[in-house]
Order: C-alpha cells, then sequence, then structure tokens
C-alpha cells in the first residue's frame, strides 16, 4: 500500500494505491514528474509519504523500497548495459534474461549507452530498474521513444507480471492508460485526485473528460446536461438508455469508419465524431448508454464542444 499526501504550491493532494498497474495521467505541465521526483526523494515538499505501513519521506534516495525510471535514462556512460545491470541486479538471473528478450536487449547487451539510440536507452533503464527488484516501480513515460507496438508488448509484460506489486507509469495518452492500467491517479495543475478503478472511471475535470474523448455536453427535454461520449451512444430510441431529441446524419469515411453529425432539437451546439460504420442517412436522434452528469465538473462544459 502506497499512501501519499501532499500540500505544497507545486503539487497537492492525498491518495492510496494498493497494487497493479496505476497510471497517472495528465497534460504535460500537470505536475506527473513532480510526484514522482517527491516519491523517489528528488525533491523535497511538506509530505506523509507511507509504503507498507512504514514512512518512507525521511528516506534519501537510495534508501526508498522504489526504482524510478525517468523519461530521459540516467544511465551510467562508462558501463556496458550488461555491466549496469550486474550493479544493481538483485534477481535471479533467468528473470533478467526473460526481460532481455522482452525489451530486445539481448544483441545490445555489451554495449555503451553512446552507442544506442533513444529509444534503447530507455529499455535499457527499464531492464537496470526491474534487474534491482524493488517492491515499487516508477516509470515517469520512460517509454516514450519505443515505437508502439513494441512499447504496447512491454506494457503487456508488465501487466502480466506485476499485478501482485505496485508500478506507477506517467503518460498524457488516455488510450494508453485505458489499455494496460487497473486504475488512474489523475493530475491536474498540480492537484491530485483519488485513484480511480479503470473500469469505473469519470471525469472530474473537463480537461479530463476530453482527454477521455467526451464530445461536451447535451442536455434532455428536463434540461438537465449530460456528457456525451461516442462509445455510449446509440442511433436512435432505445428503452435501455437516456433518449436525446435531435437529427443524426451519418456520412461515410473510411470502409471502416463513418463521420457522425447530431444537432440537438433543443437548438444547442452541433456534435461532431467518428464511430463504426452503420449506413449513410439521418436518423431521428441518440440514445446515450450511460450518464455522466456535466454539472458534476469543474468549468465550463463549452470548453469541450468544437
Amino acid at each position: 500500500m502506497l499512501s501519499v499526501s501532499v500540500n505544497h504550491p507545486a503539487i497537492s493532494g492525498t491518495f492510496e494505491v494498493d497494487r497493479g498497474l496505476i497510471a497517472v495521467v495528465g497534460l504535460s505541465g500537470a505536475g506527473k514528474t513532480s510526484l514522482f521526483r517527491l516519491l523517489a526523494g528528488l525533491d523535497r515538499s511538506p509530505a506523509a509519504v507511507s509504503f507498507e505501513n512504514q514512512r518512507i519521506d525521511g528516506l534519501l534516495p537510495h534508501q526508498r523500497p522504489l526504482a524510478y525510471v525517468p523519461q530521459h535514462p540516467s544511465l551510467v556512460p562508462h558501463k556496458t548495459i550488461a555491466a549496469q545491470v550486474r550493479w544493481v541486479q538483485a534477481t535471479d538471473d533467468r528473470l533478467v534474461r526473460r526481460w532481455r528478450q522482452i525489451l530486445a536487449l539481448d544483441r545490445l547487451w555489451e554495449r555503451y549507452p553512446r552507442e544506442l539510440s533513444g529509444g534503447e536507452q530507455q529499455r535499457a533503464a527499464l531492464l537496470r530498474a526491474l534487474a534491482a527488484n524493488r517492491p515499487l516501480l516508477i516509470l515517469d513515460e520512460s517509454l516514450s521513444n519505443v515505437d508502439k507496438p513494441h512499447r504496447d508488448h512491454i506494457f503487456e509484460a508488465l501487466h502480466d507480471q506485476w499485478s501482485t506489486r505496485l508500478l506507477l507509469f506517467s503518460t498524457h495518452d488516455w488510450r494508453e492508460a485505458e489499455n494496460w492500467a487497473d486504475g488512474v491517479l489523475y493530475v491536474e495543475y498540480g492537484q491530485l485526485y483519488p485513484v480511480q478503478p479503470r473500469r469505473d472511471l469519470a471525469p472530474v475535470t473537463w480537461t479530463m473528460a476530453r482527454l477521455m474523448g467526451f464530445l461536451g455536453a447535451i442536455h434532455d427535454d428536463q434540461g438537465r446536461a449530460w456528457l456525451i461520449h461516442p462509445r455510449l451512444v446509440q442511433v436512435g430510441r432505445h428503452s435501455s438508455g437516456l433518449y436525446i431529441p435531435g437529427l443524426l446524419t451519418v456520412t461515410d469515411r473510411y470502409s471502416i469508419q463513418s463521420q457522425y453529425h447530431f444537432q440537438p432539437a433543443d437548438g444547442g451546439a452541433p456534435l461532431h465524431w467518428q464511430g463504426p460504420p452503420i449506413a449513410p442517412g439521418t436518423y431521428q436522434g441518440i440514445t446515450l448508454t450511460r450518464r455522466y452528469a456535466a454539472t458534476s465538473l469543474l468549468g465550463n462544459p463549452e470548453e469541450l464542444i468544437p
């Protein structure tokens, strides 16, 4: 269990998280790196940080039960990748060999950092952290230079092997959080929001709603405002959801995608999105399969409307 409470101009909030992969999501400059540096002991802020019921905020960085991998790898320039891994290795060779294969580092094993590309350096830094075998692993956009197919393969392996431990990874790509995280910790303007399980996520601000793919707010016949997301829309009227009257126009875009244009009957701003292909034409109204109240969010709903 990781428990954090911090109150500082740059970052503030409280959260607890137990195990699994937790995505720390926010726009650039939101405070993700500030949080990670605080946890790693690289920055000092008024904070209470406990791990497994023991306070660690007073410990030096090397004394903390975690491995931190920043976006820009801090590899030792005069040591080969093999030497750097052996330097910190606290797990058996079989596991290291398995991760060498997953991270595609076998042919780079005896190379120096200067002989590696940016993505290769990131993969080497991750292997070094995994070899240290700490109970808490923190990845600060540590695979940002790795191509997406290989990055997905790495996250799949991390998810399989770290489900009983705790891994925090930062990203501003909502799809990455949706695909691999067990929970999401959202950060905005330095404010930490409580961790939400991935399957029960609800936006807490308009910026988070936009990152999640919500299009804007739409009103029902009683004037209540609801958030609309392409995945929550069914064409026409259905008994198992909230019907919103209006005119939906669907046109072809690609063979696997259609373009949707919805004009609410109340004269509100039109909404546009792309989704699964259906027959082109004009349809009467849409049905929302799940309701998210726009009034629960901060700011102005017009911020989401193109």
